[in-house]
């Protein structure tokens, strides 16, 4: 392939095809098992399907983004009434599902329609038992593959999530005097504590401290609840299927393993800690940045 090098060992002529020949060589011993595994490979698993391929390629539209997009709770503003944040919060979830559900299915289910040649060979005929299986193992690897870009996207929106409420585990450790403006973190809530009635020492918050970090903590289980018993193509595909609330795709738990590692263990050990707030909250100025929280008591002048 080097010209410099055919010159050296002095070849002047050689055959080189631009087409691959046909060749003839001995047994090889593993060729026949090969043949076997390629065949059992094309009828149990339908990865390398045309249809699923472009199922892939339909996703890649719909897993930009986050269900609980950070940056657009920012333009609402930070920090933010707990009341908002609800609100938000709501709205982004319902936005969110409806777009799966309305959108993502349908196209999805478009797609399997204009394709039926890539898997005609799966449908059953006289009713074969063998070829109903087959239908059904397509499908389910279906299922199988769109689970798991709904649990792509709730694992993904979670760690934005985290990402963000991990900013505050630090807190704003003063190591100096206090100066305006010292603190680096935007606050996250804004907390309003109430005059107390005379005689009372208790210090009262509107809405309660435990009412903001349960709001905090129902996060991630609204984002996994998003996802929840979203509907297998079959049901827009089979007039038959259409409504069976057991034809759903795979749903995330709050109680896997992986859900709990990520989020509620890392995420207790430290939120907890805003339920406790000193009493010196009463000396401080009207408006006063708690890491997390904002406290806010100038209505009370």
């Amino acid at each position: 392939m080097e010209p410099d090098e055919l010159r050296r060992i002095g070849i002047t002529n050689y055959y080189r095809s631009d087409n691959c020949s046909m060749q003839i060589r001995g047994p090889i011993p593993w060729h026949e098992t090969a043949i076997i595994q390629r065949y059992q490979l094309r009828h149990n698993l339908y990865i390398f399907n045309d249809s699923i391929l472009m199922l892939n390629n339909i996703w890649k539209k719909y897993s930009k983004g986050y269900i609980f997009p950070i940056e657009g709770l920012k333009k609402v503003g930070l920090p933010i009434k707990p009341s908002s944040l609800k609100d938000f919060l709501d709205k982004s979830c319902e936005q969110f599902r409806r777009k799966l559900i309305t959108e993502w299915i349908v196209e999805c289910a478009e797609l399997f329609l204009k394709t039926k040649d890539s898997y005609r060979d799966f449908f059953p005929m006289h009713n074969n038992n063998v070829t109903k299986y087959k239908i059904q193992k397509f499908f389910d690897c279906i299922a199988t593959i769109m689970s798991r870009q709904l649990r792509q996207i709730v694992f993904k929106s979670l760690k934005h999530f985290m990402n963000k409420i991990l900013e505050y585990k630090n807190g704003n450790v003063i190591d100096s005097e206090f100066k305006e403006k010292l603190f680096i973190n935007l606050p996250f809530f804004v907390l309003r504590a109430v005059v107390p009635y005379p005689n009372l020492i208790q210090i009262l918050f509107e809405p309660t401290r435990e009412e903001c970090l349960n709001l905090l903590l129902s996060i991630p289980r609204k984002i996994i609840k998003t996802v929840e018993d979203i509907p297998r193509v079959e049901q827009l595909l089979m007039e038959k299927f259409k409504g069976d609330s057991t034809m759903v795709l795979k749903n995330i738990h709050e109680s896997e393993d992986a859900v709990q590692n990520m989020l509620f263990k890392e995420l207790n050990e430290w939120v907890i800690k805003y339920v406790i707030i000193n009493e010196d909250i009463l000396k401080l100025r009207d408006q006063v940045e708690l890491n997390l929280m904002k406290l806010d008591v100038s209505e009370n002048k």
